[in-house]
């Protein structure tokens, strides 16, 4: 009898199987959580930007209220209690394929504005983001009647 040493042809065409389902499985979960980490971002950084608007209200910056204009994929700064192309402070490019699916303020529109020192509301309301082709990752904003902006 003769002793054989390696491996044969079918043990190695498995071998190679086994492992390109396993890459495909964990690039397929990385490319997910990569995903659902923009989206988040995203929302984050929303909200500062929100915050920061509602900031220069309670400071009373240049004696004025500041907004926010919400639409597809930007947030918009303005200075005053309406939006008007004059008084645009800076605009948010959303990115990563992360949009606002719906806009729900009481009284309608897309626009609020923060009062000074107190920094209420002007409308309260739901902004919900949605990751682009993928429905059910979703993270909603809740603007409350006392300035206070939450995540879920």
């Amino acid at each position: 009898m003769h002793q054989r040493f390696g491996f044969t042809l079918v043990e190695l065409l498995v071998v190679v199987a086994l492992i390109a389902i396993l890459s495909v499985i964990s690039v397929k979960s990385f490319s997910e959580n990569s995903r659902a980490k923009q989206l988040e971002v995203e929302v984050d950084t929303a909200l500062s930007f929100i915050k920061e608007a509602q900031s220069k209200a309670v400071n009373s910056l240049n004696g004025s209220e500041f907004g926010i204009r919400f639409a597809s994929t930007t947030l918009t700064e303005f200075e005053g209690t309406s939006f008007n192309q004059n008084d645009i402070v800076q605009v948010l490019e959303l990115s990563g394929g992360v949009s606002i699916q719906s806009i729900t303020l009481g009284g309608g529109g897309t626009d609020i504005y923060f009062s000074q020192l107190t920094g209420r509301p002007s409308k309260t309301g739901v902004v919900v983001f949605q990751q682009q082709g993928r429905a059910s990752s979703t993270k909603t904003m809740t603007i409350s009647s006392t300035g206070l902006i939450e995540i879920q």
